[in-house]
């Protein structure tokens, strides 16, 4: 909050808000930290003869559970996605020429607290665009643990050894966009 705000809030007749009015959103910080640093993506070190054989030892009704999880994880991406979409429409909106989100999430953690702080956004505003910067980060670690857990739990159900390698880096990239 900026000095012209507290000025207008004091000319109100009203306090400036605390620190504990940011209780629950700190809260909603420090519960996607934890879940982000929790979260370990295994890797399975194995070759890909040794693959196709686990993969084929794979039942019917294994295969089938595994696509109903993808399909499942799926939809979730969908959404995440979107709600990446919208904040990256809502930061733009307000400064042109700000770092993409999505592209360079480590510039765009250094320039975010920077932009909200100077103040050229009224509070209102600036409030909205924390909130789905966290909800975007919510999302981002819910989609890290989805791949995470289908990771651990179907050793063999992507159809390659590549594919799954290539689901890990996924796994490890949701976890990154949670925590930048």
């Amino acid at each position: 909050m900026n000095a012209s705000e507290r000025a207008h809030l004091a000319a109100m007749g009203l306090q400036p808000p605390s620190i504990e009015a940011h209780a629950p959103l700190l809260a909603r910080r420090r519960d996607i930290r934890e879940r982000a640093d929790a979260l370990r993506v295994r890797t399975l070190i194995t070759t890909p003869a040794v693959y196709r054989r686990g993969r084929r030892g794979m039942t019917i009704k294994e295969k089938g559970r595994f696509r109903l999880g993808r399909r499942q994880h799926k939809l979730m991406q969908r959404c995440q996605n979107a709600e990446a979409k919208a904040y990256r429409e809502m930061v733009g909106k307000f400064v042109h020429n700000a770092p993409n989100p999505i592209r360079k999430p480590r510039c765009h953690l250094k320039w975010l607290p920077d932009f909200l702080r100077k103040g050229t956004l009224p509070l209102l505003e600036r409030k909205d665009l924390a909130g789905v910067a966290e909800e975007t980060a919510r999302y981002a670690i819910e989609q890290a643990e989805k791949h995470a857990a289908l990771l651990d739990k179907w050793e063999w159900g992507y159809f390659t050894l590549r594919s799954r390698r290539q689901h890990e880096g996924y796994a490890r990239l949701a976890r990154r966009a949670a925590i930048h």
